[in-house]
């Protein structure tokens, strides 16, 4: 029998129940409505613990700790980077009549993964607009029609502010969409606002 989601993350990574319990009942709401695209914003953990949370969480849903894809926002700070990576997108998202030929070349092979991107709030802002349409329609289309299916995927944001000890010393006891804006970060509040569950560690 499959050990219950919270104890066998516990078990994998070690972490804080303050943390993992919300995390595990957004991720139960995904194995219900699996038509949606779960879109996490996970704050607080070093690199090291946030690689073995997410290759955790794969190897649960996945059934292997290789089903992820680790995407460092910081390579996509200009325009034409993040036309590369959202490559072809439909008619007022960003990258529209780019690389209809082979889209979404990064994602390829990727669908029934957990998606890291990495610090978002380094990547160029108009980013938000692929999130906020992966969010609308679980899924990214170009111009030719060209699809990207997110709805089996996994997506996990996280930000660079976090790392920092006084921002976690402002967030810790009150953490809301205010907050979020004290923090500066590069995210539309529209983006904010859709968010699955934003997690601190």
């Amino acid at each position: 029998m499959k050990m219950d989601l919270y104890n066998y993350l516990k078990e994998k990574t070690n972490l804080s129940e303050n943390g993992l319990k919300p995390l595990c009942a957004s991720l139960r709401h995904r194995s219900v409505f699996r038509e949606e695209t779960s879109i996490i914003l996970v704050m607080g953990l070093d690199h090291d613990h946030l690689l073995k949370l997410i290759k955790s969480i794969a190897s649960f849903f996945f059934e292997s700790e290789e089903a992820i894809l680790h995407i460092p926002m910081s390579n996509y700070a200009n325009r034409e980077s993040v036309n590369e990576l959202f490559g072809g997108i439909s008619k007022g998202y960003i990258g529209y009549g780019n690389n209809m030929t082979n889209p979404f070349p990064v994602f390829k092979g990727k669908e029934k993964s957990v998606i890291l991107f990495e610090e978002i709030d380094k990547a160029h802002a108009e980013v938000n607009l692929s999130l906020l349409q992966i969010m609308g329609e679980n899924k990214i289309s170009n111009k030719a029609e060209k699809v990207f299916d997110f709805s089996q995927s996994i997506i996990i944001l996280t930000v660079s502010n976090a790392n920092n000890e006084s921002v976690n010393q402002n967030i810790r006891d009150k953490f809301d969409f205010h907050e979020l804006n004290m923090l500066h970060l590069n995210l539309r509040p529209e983006l904010i606002a859709r968010l699955n569950v934003i997690i601190k560690f």
